[in-house]
């Protein structure tokens, strides 16, 4: 292991970095853009054992500093919170504090693994699909309570057929206000199908590459 021990805090755009010896003394301290090229250019040099607390960078920070030869440790948030206590900044973990933790004995951080960058991209095109699905499910309950707030009653319908089935039932004097919203809910429709497709073809591919001799791919 290397003797030199960094606490890399991280912020939405600047992040703290503080390096520590195997004796406990401040060998560097700095502030840097929290950006692939700017903590490409900081870490670059000898590895070192890097700390970090879980949070929104810290998957492709942990990531990007592996690649450049580090032992990263991704700290649980829970069980920093319960080694700081009342002391711990209320804004971020402190740079220093997390060098020096790492230090003495990483289990007290309770390290985490992250999910791969591929994991991490399906991931987030499951939650897209989820946010558009919500959207609409908005839009339509919306269009649903305007109708009813002036004593209409739409039909029962499915999300995906809900526009063309109910655009004529909206009350004239309610289209100008309710059309855009029934164009947005069927353009929603459009784009939760292709998110489907999308996952469809992520399932096939993790199919696809399963081990040999449990399943097979057509």
């Amino acid at each position: 292991m290397s003797s030199i021990t960094i606490g890399l805090d991280l912020g939405d755009r600047y992040s703290s970095v503080c390096a520590v010896d195997a004796a406990g003394r401040i060998q560097q301290q700095a502030r840097v853009r929290t950006t692939p090229e700017a903590l490409r250019r900081q870490f670059t040099g000898a590895p070192a054992r890097v700390i970090v607390e879980v949070g929104t960078h810290s998957p492709w920070v942990s990531r990007l500093l592996t690649e450049l030869g580090h032992e990263v440790i991704v700290a649980n948030a829970r069980q920093l919170r319960l080694i700081y206590g009342s002391d711990r900044k209320s804004d971020c973990v402190d740079a220093e504090a997390l060098a020096r933790v790492g230090r003495l004995d990483v289990r007290l951080l309770a390290p985490i693994q992250h999910r791969s960058a591929q994991a991490q991209t399906d991931l987030a095109q499951r939650r897209a699909r989820d946010c558009l699905v919500r959207a609409r499910t908005q839009l339509i309950n919306h269009v649903r309570g305007a109708v009813k707030a002036v004593g209409g009653r739409l039909p029962a319908s499915s999300a995906p057929a809900f526009p063309r089935q109910v655009a004529a039932q909206v009350l004239t004097p309610l289209q100008p206000a309710l059309q855009p919203l029934l164009a947005l809910i069927e353009a929603l429709t459009v784009q939760i199908h292709a998110a489907e497709r999308a996952l469809a073809q992520v399932a096939l591919n993790h199919h696809c590459r399963a081990p040999r001799g449990l399943t097979s791919c057509v």
